[in-house]
């Protein structure tokens, strides 16, 4: 896969140590190594994405404004029924994009998550990106 936006798992309170350039790597990489899997991998900052299974590419493109990208080997169902990383089952490769994701902080273990970096639910939001198929 390879993608062109911030090199490391960032958030938009949580993104200025990672430049922003182009990455290739394997979808494996896109997840961190926590000892309980949680949500984890998002890139900040993405213009493109591609992925591939050596005989079919799928890309994504932003539009107008840069996405949010998360590429995982499991459903978010499955990671969510994960207790420790040795219950990992690779099952195929699950892309998210989206526009924003709020930011790290919760209060649980540290502060609140700064208001800047807090989205409304009441809001409507709205982006756009094209998605091409191509066969290798």
């Amino acid at each position: 896969m390879v993608y062109s936006g911030c090199c490391g798992e960032s958030y938009c309170d949580m993104k200025d140590q990672f430049p922003i350039r182009e990455v290739d790597c394997h979808v494996r990489d896109m997840t961190e190594p926590n000892i309980r899997p949680q949500e984890s991998g998002n890139r900040c900052d993405c213009d493109r994405a591609a992925v591939d299974n050596g005989s079919v590419r799928v890309q994504f493109t932003a539009i107008e404004k840069p996405f949010e990208l998360g590429i995982k080997p499991y459903t978010d169902l499955a990671l969510t029924e994960m207790t420790h990383r040795e219950e990992e089952n690779r099952t195929g490769t699950y892309v998210t994009i989206q526009a924003f994701q709020q930011g790290i902080g919760t209060g649980s273990c540290g502060p609140e998550t700064a208001p800047e970096y807090t989205f409304s639910s009441d809001e409507t939001y709205e982006f756009s990106f094209l998605i091409s198929v191509k066969s290798l």
